[in-house]
């Protein structure tokens, strides 16, 4: 077993008529690394009613990746179905999305024999904002404007940016 401690392999160079050791080149085992990040939490928006894929893909796991799974909460079933593309990555597809899916995080976990990692994704299922309030406030001093905008959110489709023009 080879652990997670750092290892060390020897290099050589080696023809008919001899070898030299070249180096010796230190690496670490560890955790697979999602293309998404890892062991971190992903934000995903998706309009009412519509399909959406969440996709999860280990870039990098040394040793190679052993178990891959997408874990998706209990209920709405009928809503997703989970496709395996290969050995390193993983698609849940999501059709007719519905609000209930809100509370819901869709984990993704990918094991080589030595660490697990996951991502998580945390989804928001509706519409464009509908309660957000922006009231603006401009002083002029020397001729000079200053501008001070307000930006409040009621809505329960939070906005995640806000943009002047």
């Amino acid at each position: 077993h080879l652990g997670t401690a750092d290892h060390v392999l020897n290099v050589y160079a080696k023809n008919t008529l001899g070898d030299v050791r070249v180096k010796d080149v230190t690496f670490a085992l560890g955790a697979p690394y999602f293309s998404e990040g890892t062991n971190t939490t992903v934000w995903s928006e998706i309009r009412t009613g519509s399909n959406a894929s969440l996709n999860c893909t280990v870039r990098d796991s040394l040793p190679p990746v052993t178990e891959l799974e997408m874990i998706p909460p209990a209920g709405n079933e009928s809503n997703w179905i989970i496709k395996r593309n290969g050995t390193h990555s993983i698609e849940m597809v999501i059709t007719n999305a519905t609000s209930k899916m809100n509370t819901m995080d869709i984990k993704c976990s990918a094991g080589n024999g030595i660490r697990t990692a996951q991502l998580i994704y945390q989804n928001f299922v509706g519409g464009p904002p509908d309660a957000v309030d922006a009231s603006l406030d401009v002083k002029v001093t020397d001729d000079k404007a200053r501008f001070s905008i307000t930006v409040s959110d009621n809505s329960s489709a939070p906005a995640k940016e806000i943009i002047l023009t």
